[in-house]
């Protein structure tokens, strides 16, 4: 399961997610069980065999969100993602145990 994930560089530029069909289906799994239970996560490979997890939040955003831009000079201060959820609530999970 290869997923490549490119973030924004700065706004209105194109985001894009690269992967083949296993890991895009897993991404849309973990997207649904979000949608209906608030976070989930699925694991991935980089092209290079690399693995990483992909969180799932479902959150609403505010203005003291982190913004999603990679580039230092875009990025401003604020709410990182990792945040929102507990350190228990990733204990509890053994799902959330890699992350």
């Amino acid at each position: 399961m290869t997923l490549h994930i490119f973030g924004q560089p700065f706004n209105h530029a194109d985001a894009w997610i690269i992967g083949d069909k296993e890991s895009l289906v897993a991404l849309r799994s973990a997207i649904d069980e979000a949608i209906s239970g608030n976070i989930s996560s699925c694991s991935h490979f980089a092209q290079d065999g690399e693995g990483y997890s992909i969180v799932v939040l479902n959150q609403q955003l505010t203005e003291a969100d982190l913004l999603p831009y990679t580039h230092d000079h875009m990025s401003h201060r604020g709410t990182h993602p990792h945040e929102y959820v507990t350190d228990y609530e990733l204990v509890k999970n053994p799902k959330f145990r890699g992350i």
